[in-house]
């Protein structure tokens, strides 16, 4: 048993001493005769129980102001984790063109995009199947989510969504696989009140810009009525190809559109009860791979659907003061699909269209208990399975002859990860909060015959199971100054993508590997946050140890005149960084932020560096705002540092190439003005040196000079 498990285990079992209970639960103690008048003493440090139930930032769970470190509700100066959350608000006066773009300013998130249609985040240094997506707690990730950047995150409507929640290291005890690099859930927006008279409301938002031609409109609503409350809107996007910087004109075979829709109804069964039926729908269509066609590799690479579909049944509730204090339980199912076509240069008389679809259900429930004043303990589970279905269609164009070709997977292949977790927070004194964690998790995959390769390939079930723990805690040492630190193992169970893909990788072929072992990784991180009145900040230190981490391989093969490339472990890897942020308060209606984050990685055994870890970056501004709060300018820069610290995969990508990506800095400037309580607009002028740059590992570069529009209407 691992080092952090065994110490998880024993304060779990023996975290429980008798000590005296915080103020805030003094309540439940008879009433003590009225306190003589003395004079009022200096303030004291506010305790964890001060600050997550009494403070204005705290909020039951429905509205939660950090809920996804712990599934329970707390302040994010409480949190021993490394958090940041990105608002509704901020995605409007960001001009956010996609759920991806909106998470560019966060500290410890890099976003890459293959082409304009896509957006993966990286989060300290790890990206793809390394890092979990979750809609409103359920698992995005599934059986075919792929390694490297991936499009997902962009099949979101921005517009639908309440915050973001972004948890930065593992989340694997309170998650399960996948969440090596952190954890990114985002929460849709909820109708707060369940009126008896019929009260209805409407938001018409969007974007428009000259880097695209093109925009986002989404029209949302809201209403209740008799006790029951809806929620839902609708979403158009167009974008044309993009505009470059420094005279590059148009970038080819950028410019994709889509349309989305989702709908939420809820009713309150009893006081304290929240009940919700929800669907979701997302596509974008006709989306080219850019740096596939650039490269030369192909003459036509498009994304056609790339479609998201949920559905949940959700039952919630809350009971403060009680023994089982908050409850939750969710039904889902999801239906992702991905078509592909393709004409490659070495075949331009074959055409090839491929189709991938996963049919998921899921279920999974906690609980959160306070079965002593001091310790507040979340247990849970979460059951999901993955069904593939895989084809390919060749097409001579001459002869019009289709055949049927080697799909993506093979079809009937099922993958099923089932977990049980619990938690524990611990106030042994007033500034102190320790949260220790433990988690068992066990994945069947059962990956289909492929009866037509050559050899032939057998079917093969394979049952892993991991025990997973984290041990973190915060301590107050002043008025709003709080020192935190945290050991957290994460895992990655390899998924039928892993373990059977046979296509085209960004750096040639790729073949399957059946032989792989679960990636690990245990964190350490230390850190400081500070909130005082005048200014805020944080600075989180992580060093992380990887054992049998996947990455893709270069082999000696060629197939159809392309290097092919295979999936390993390989070894041991190491990685460590830093983030730090600020916001300070300047006086006279004027604010300065920034952050800056870093990451490096090597593989320990060749001593090369992992692949794709983003270089030195951050943002830097300041905001004035009119003392009626109306008017807003905000001039910022975002920066990164260049990045010639390259694998192997990394040079031979096109993406990137033997000499790495140059630094880059742009400056750009918002304005924002609220004309009335229905209509806030903010004008962006970004890139205004009109730089030609891309974020590393990108395949289409960064807007040249533009002014983007976005728009809010409250009806």
């Amino acid at each position: 048993m691992r080092p952090i498990v065994v110490v998880s285990v024993l304060f779990a079992l023996f975290g429980a001493p008798a000590v005296k209970a915080p103020a805030a639960w003094a309540a439940d103690a008879p009433p003590a005769p009225a306190p003589v008048p003395v004079p009022a003493p200096p303030p004291a440090p506010r305790t964890v129980d001060e600050v997550v139930v009494r403070a204005d930032r705290y909020v039951v769970p429905f509205d939660a102001n950090v809920s996804t470190p712990t599934r329970t509700s707390l302040a994010d100066f409480v949190v021993p984790r490394a958090t940041s959350t990105v608002s509704a608000e901020d995605i409007l006066q960001q001009a956010s063109r996609t759920t991806p773009q909106a998470l560019d300013q966060e500290p410890g998130v890099f976003v890459q995009q293959t082409n304009l249609g896509g957006g993966s985040a990286i989060v300290r240094g790890l990206t793809g199947e390394q890092v979990l997506l979750l809609m409103d707690g359920i698992r995005l990730n599934n059986a075919t989510t792929r390694s490297g950047p991936t499009q997902y995150l962009t099949l979101v409507d921005p517009y639908m969504l309440d915050r973001i929640e972004v948890l930065r290291g593992p989340g694997s005890v309170m998650y399960g696989s996948d969440a090596l690099g952190g954890v990114i859930n985002l929460i849709p927006r909820r109708r707060d009140e369940l009126t008896c008279c019929l009260d209805l409301n409407a938001l018409l938002a969007g974007n428009v810009g000259t880097a695209t031609d093109g925009g986002t409109v989404a029209g949302r609503y809201e209403g209740s009525y008799r006790g029951f409350g809806f929620t839902g809107g609708v979403n158009g996007h167009h974008f044309d190809d993009l505009r470059v910087g420094d005279g590059g004109g148009r970038q080819d075979d950028t410019g994709y559109e889509g349309l989305g829709s989702d709908l939420r109804l809820e009713y309150a069964p009893a006081v304290g009860q929240r009940l919700a039926l929800a669907y979701q729908y997302y596509e974008d269509r006709d989306v080219p791979r850019t740096d596939a066609i650039e490269s030369g590799t192909n003459l036509a690479f498009e994304f056609e659907p790339q479609r998201r579909q949920l559905m949940y049944l959700d039952w919630r509730g809350e009971r403060p003061g009680s023994f089982v204090e908050a409850w939750r339980l969710n039904v889902n199912v999801q239906r992702w699909d991905e078509g592909r076509f393709e004409v490659r240069s070495a075949s331009p008389t074959r055409e090839r269209r491929l189709y991938d679809r996963v049919d998921t259900w899921g279920v999974f429930g906690h609980v959160t208990l306070r079965p002593h004043c001091d310790h507040r303990v979340t247990a849970g589970f979460e059951l999901y399975h993955d069904e593939v279905y895989s084809r390919r269609r060749d097409t001579n164009t001459t002869t019009g002859v289709v055949t049927a070709g080697q799909s993506r997977y093979p079809t009937g292949s099922t993958w099923m990860p089932l977990g049980i977790y619990v938690q524990d927070e611990w106030t042994p004194s007033p500034c102190w909060l320790i949260v220790p964690g433990l988690r068992y998790s066990r994945f069947d995959l059962h990956t289909a015959a492929r009866p037509t390769t050559n050899p032939p390939v057998a079917e093969d079930d394979d049952v892993t199971d991991e025990l997973t723990g984290s041990l973190a805690a915060s301590y107050e040492f002043s008025p709003g100054w709080r020192a935190y630190g945290s050991i957290a193992q994460g895992f990655r169970a390899p998924n039928v993508d892993d373990t059977t893909v046979f296509d085209r990788a960004a750096t040639g072929i790729e073949i399957p590997n059946a032989d792989l072992e679960p990636e690990h990784v245990i964190s350490y991180e230390l850190g400081l946050k500070v909130d005082r009145c005048a200014w805020r900040a944080g600075l989180a230190l992580w060093y992380s140890d990887f054992t049998d981490l996947i990455q893709r391989v270069q082999t000696n093969l060629i197939i159809d005149a392309l290097p092919v490339s295979t999936r390993e472990n390989v070894a041991d890897a190491e990685m460590y960084g830093g983030e730090v942020w600020a916001d300070v308060d300047l006086g006279r209606g004027w604010r300065a932020f920034g952050s800056a984050s870093y990451a490096r990685g090597t593989n320990l055994e060749t001593d090369q560096p992992l692949n794709k870890v983003p270089p030195l970056n951050g943002l830097v501004g300041a905001r004035w705002t009119r003392c009626d709060s109306r008017l807003w300018i905000e001039p910022f820069s975002r920066w990164s540092a260049r990045q010639t610290r390259l694998s192997a995969a990394d040079e031979a990508d096109f993406r990137i190439g033997p000499d790495g990506t140059p630094g880059w800095m742009t400056v750009n400037v918002r304005v924002g003005y609220q004309v009335d309580r229905h209509l806030e607009l903010v004008v962006e002028a970004g890139n205004l040196l009109d730089e030609r740059y891309k974020h590393h590992g990108s395949g289409v570069e960064d807007a040249g000079r533009y002014l983007t529009l976005a728009f809010e209407v409250q009806f």
